[in-house]
Formats: structure tokens, sequence, C-alpha cells
């Protein structure tokens, strides 16, 4: 199957703005329903807030991801957005794909734009933007 759709800085900002939902990194959704990273934000926004703990919906929203988007992709742009690219680097299958390349980058610009236009946890912080060759 070919997955050709990307994740847009804009698409992100409107789910944001609509659900209410505060950007959060290294996490789908957080305990109290207040956060979620940017899947978890187009997720809410194309289905609600479905009921079940963090740990259903983090798995609904990833299912729905990965048939959306493919997995390579959003493997690389949750490692984009969340800034954890670490541990990957090395593992050549990882970087063999172009679709994980184009979702790290993808991610990056997603966070740069949420970041500094939305409020966040405040456990984030600014952090570089990794270059993906």
């Amino acid at each position: 199957m070919q997955y050709w759709q990307r994740i847009e800085p804009d698409q992100v900002m409107t789910a944001f703005h609509q659900t209410g939902l505060t950007p959060l990194q290294h996490a789908y959704f957080n305990e109290d329903g207040s956060g979620a990273c940017a899947i978890g934000a187009l997720f809410t926004l194309a289905y609600g807030r479905l009921p079940g703990d963090m740990f259903q919906r983090s798995k609904q929203a990833f299912d729905w991801a990965i048939a959306r988007w493919g997995g390579w992709y959003v493997l690389g742009f949750v490692r984009g957005f969340d800034g954890n690219q670490h541990g990957l680097a090395y593992h050549g299958a990882y970087w063999l794909s172009k679709r994980f390349r184009q979702g790290i980058q993808d991610g990056q610009q997603v966070w740069q734009k949420v970041q500094h236009v939305l409020p966040c946890t405040p456990t984030q912080t600014d952090r570089p933007v990794v270059e993906v060759a």
C-alpha cells in the first residue's frame, strides 16, 4: 500500500485549536485528557474525545495513524515531534526508508510551529532541530 499523505503543521494547529488540547511530547495523551501529541490531536479532531484511559486512547490513535500514514512515516514523525532520534541513527533499516526520514522532518516542523504558538506542558523546552539527510 502506498502512503503519500504527510502531516502538515497547519493541520495540527487546527486540530489543537479546535480540540482545545495542549501540545505534549513523549505521550499520545496525558492522564487528565488536557494534552496530546500531534497525532493525538488529529485523532481527537477526527473522532472526538473517546472514552477509555490514556493507554486505550493512545493505542487507538497509534493504530489510526499507522492505517492513515503508514508505519515508517508514523515512527519517524513521532521521533521528530518528540525530539527523540537517539538510538535510531545506527539502525540502517530506519534510515533507508524515505518515509521514515520524511516523518522525522515533518514531526520536527510541526513541533517547531506548535511549541511557539500554543501553550505547552510545563515540562517542554526548546530543542534544536536535527537535520536529516
